[in-house]
């Protein structure tokens, strides 16, 4: 379990940071 979290633990932060910062560039689209 550890050598899962430590594999896929920098592709999931850089996940979430790249979901993060698109969905903070597209609330402007939203709220329009």
């Amino acid at each position: 379990m550890f050598l899962v979290l430590v594999l896929a633990g920098p592709w999931m932060l850089n996940t979430l940071i790249e979901y993060t910062t698109r969905l903070f560039q597209s609330i402007p689209n939203v709220i329009g």
